[in-house]
């Protein structure tokens, strides 16, 4: 469950930055 759930942090990290590309 632990790792699932850094899993899933990892992912809405990236999603963040993402955002902040497409933006910039």
């Amino acid at each position: 469950m632990s790792s699932l759930f850094q899993i899933l942090e990892s992912a809405f990290k990236l999603l963040e930055e993402n955002k902040v590309i497409a933006k910039a």
